[in-house]
């Protein structure tokens, strides 16, 4: 929860796992059996990917029910083929090159048996880029995070094309969130987001996917430049903010004789988390 819901760590860097899980297949005591599961049936790529995130996700934090959902929600929903979001491709060759192999020519092939090339297609989600995967995954983390802890956040992105449409798209779709949701005190998606994008430097399309999304948690504006330059301003809001907040629970702290703070007014500024994304 505190990765994923702090943009950047305290040192300006990004979080990585302390170690990594065992996937060898003769390893039954560490998660050695995940390979012969996945080998053997015809597990679907979002209970792939619920295998794969358990690993890192305790239970005591996400119980199996409930990362069950996200998984099952993320790698379905808005997808072309709910049943088969990332299909797998086998290529048969036809014509063997001479040299290198560089010259082989491969063709699209139904069965499986006698492909010696494979092509996973990424590109099958609802905006129709590779960063679907990513964006919705975390989208539901964050949501489910927020919703547990009562807060609201706005994720600050800044864009060159293909992150922004799959963050504006994700959080947009998160839970059906609409304004008629949120007026019948049903389910309101905690998230909002700014998105910057660099003026006349990304396609006609994907300007589209950003400034046609009929949302009151979306907002997407245009800054002069290259395409990384809203880079270190957006940096310098996450450290200020999370300067902010430091000082705030010092203060907190200071004010009740140094124990524990209980002080949580649903009004303060300091519920809307900036992230980078």
């Amino acid at each position: 929860e505190e990765a994923i819901c702090s943009g950047y760590a305290s040192d300006g860097g990004l979080y990585i796992p302390q170690s990594l899980p065992s996937l060898n297949n003769n390893d039954n005591d560490n998660n050695g059996h995940f390979w012969n599961q996945w080998s053997s049936s015809s597990l679907s790529y979002w209970e792939v990917a619920y295998d794969l995130l358990r690993m890192f996700i305790s239970v005591k934090e996400i119980p199996n029910d409930d990362l069950r959902n996200i998984c099952q929600q993320s790698f379905t929903e808005g997808f072309e083929n709910a049943n088969d979001p990332v299909p797998v491709i086998p290529l048969k060759k036809n014509k063997k090159g001479e040299g290198d192999g560089s010259d082989d020519i491969y063709d699209d092939h139904d069965h499986h048996a006698d492909a010696s090339c494979f092509v996973v297609e990424l590109f099958h989600g609802p905006t129709f880029c590779f960063k679907d995967l990513g964006m919705r995954v975390l989208v539901r983390f964050l949501s489910y995070f927020l919703t547990k802890r009562q807060k609201q956040m706005t994720l600050l992105v800044s864009t060159t094309g293909d992150t922004g449409p799959a963050a504006v798209r994700a959080v947009s779709d998160d839970n059906n969130n609409d304004d008629n949701s949120c007026q019948n005190n049903n389910y309101c998606s905690p998230l909002s987001i700014l998105v910057h994008y660099p003026h006349n430097q990304i396609s006609t399309f994907q300007r589209r996917q950003l400034t046609t999304v009929h949302s009151k948690r979306v907002k997407v504006a245009t800054f002069e430049g290259g395409g990384d330059d809203m880079d270190w301003p957006i940096k310098q809001l996450l450290n200020e903010s999370a300067e902010f907040n430091n000082n705030k629970k010092k203060k907190n702290n200071n004010d009740s004789g140094g124990g524990k703070s209980d002080h949580n007014d649903d009004d303060d500024d300091d519920d809307n988390v900036e992230k980078g994304a």
